[in-house]
């Protein structure tokens, strides 16, 4: 009877089993081919579980780069020149508007002796810092020109002070008025 054809058997290397019998050979594990099953029910979708990798990230486990904080450097700096101009501000308004009342001057007498000597006193009231000028003018009353001129520095002492001026006329000087102003 003639033989049946056989396969030539693969050659093994040496402490390895021949092949077919589930052990490794000199050409690799035994493999086995699995067909594909096809799912025999519909899975349903998994919802309110996060993805593990958010789209749009990049590779898989890698997380995205954190945005660099940004300075507040520059909101600060920004903040403290606003309210530098605000006190400021405030402080211009006090001053011009509400800075203190206007210096009060008055002439309390305006006289002329027989010897032709004049003197004039007066004060101030609501004037600001420690002096104040006073520009005294004696004036002929018939004639309304000047017959003496003078200065004078009131010292104040709670915004208040007096102040006196002196003078001489000639002989035909019989009757004075004063004027005065403050000075600056």
């Amino acid at each position: 009877m003639p033989t049946a054809y056989a396969p030539p058997e693969r050659p093994t290397a040496p402490g390895y089993a021949a092949s077919g019998s589930g052990e490794p050979s000199a050409w690799g594990p035994p493999t086995a081919t699995v067909p594909p099953v096809a799912p025999t029910e519909a899975v349903p979708p998994v919802y309110g579980v996060a993805p593990a990798t958010p789209p749009g990230s990049g590779a898989a486990g890698v997380a995205p780069p954190t945005p660099r904080k940004k300075s507040r450097a520059g909101l600060v700096v920004g903040l403290v020149v606003v309210l530098v101009l605000l006190i400021g501000a405030g402080l211009a308004a006090v001053l011009l508007v509400g800075g203190g009342a206007t210096a009060e001057l008055t002439v309390d007498s305006c006289e002329i002796a027989a010897d032709g000597s004049l003197i004039a006193t007066g004060s101030v009231t609501n004037g600001n810092g420690d002096s104040v000028g006073v520009d005294v003018s004696f004036l002929e009353v018939s004639s309304g020109d000047e017959v003496q001129a003078d200065t004078v520095t009131v010292l104040l002492l709670d915004g208040s002070g007096n102040w006196s001026s002196t003078g001489s006329a000639g002989d035909s000087v019989t009757q004075v008025t004063c004027e005065a102003t403050l000075v600056g």
